[in-house]
């Protein structure tokens, strides 16, 4: 027991004393990161650009149709450079979330049920994913939610009528 007792003991400090070593390092590294700066704006990312491209197309001493390729080649391509490119932004508060246009036909089709006198706000992702399911060969998904309809009291009207209602306007409009 005594030599089980002193192993132990051993094993103890041995680890302490690594433990001091490598987490205490006095060795003068700098471990903190450099702060970040701010990227030009893309006018004047799009200014230097052009300008460093100029500078090194006069120095070097190829033909003029190369010069231009060389300028071309150190604008940014595809839109990088211009005001419309997408850019980060620091994060903001939102007092809601923003709503995503519909396209008019998935529109349409919303409006026609309202004007039928079903209530779908709420709800308009499953009614639009049934209406697409209706374009196909499910004859599941419609009845189903013309049930969850009635159960949710969005609509008076009876469940075979709502399912008719539901697949017809979906057939025109989104079919």
């Amino acid at each position: 027991m005594r030599k089980l007792a002193l192993v132990g003991a051993v094993l103890c400090l041995g680890l302490a004393g690594c433990d001091s070593a490598t987490v205490d390092s006095d060795s003068g590294n700098d471990t903190s990161v450099a702060p970040l700066s701010r990227e030009k704006t893309s006018e004047e990312s799009t200014t230097s650009s052009s300008e460093s491209a100029s500078s090194s197309a006069s120095s070097s001493q190829e033909p003029s149709e190369s010069k231009d390729d060389s300028k071309d080649s150190a604008e940014p391509r595809n839109g990088s450079g211009s005001a419309n490119s997408p850019e980060d932004r620091g994060a903001r508060e939102i007092s809601e979330i923003p709503s995503a246009q519909l396209p008019k036909e998935e529109a349409a089709y919303l409006d026609s049920l309202k004007d039928a006198g079903v209530n779908v706000d709420g709800v308009e992702d499953q009614l639009l994913g049934a209406g697409q399911g209706a374009c196909g060969e499910d004859e599941i998904t419609i009845p189903a939610v013309a049930g969850q309809l009635i159960e949710q009291q969005r609509s008076d009207k009876d469940f075979d009528e709502l399912t008719k209602l539901l697949q017809d306007n979906a057939r025109s409009a989104l079919c």
